[in-house]
């Protein structure tokens, strides 16, 4: 099965990128600027995903998207 890549713009807690993930998803980067949302989003990552997190914690006008 192809499994298709998603990258998330205005995060919040990430709810979209989990709820994704247990779709057969993969998030590979999340981009969110509120400092309590990007706790947030890591704590419910790391404890539901295991894996490491590409996190933009950034203004989306500041993420260089040629990385």
């Amino acid at each position: 099965m192809l499994q298709m890549d998603t990258i998330e713009l205005f995060a919040g807690g990430g709810g979209l990128a989990l709820g994704l993930h247990e779709a057969g998803f993969n998030p590979v980067a999340v981009v969110e600027r509120d400092a309590d949302s990007c706790n947030t989003l890591r704590e419910n990552w790391h404890r539901t995903m295991g894996s490491k997190l590409r996190l933009f914690q950034e203004d989306i006008r500041g993420v260089d998207v040629t990385q």
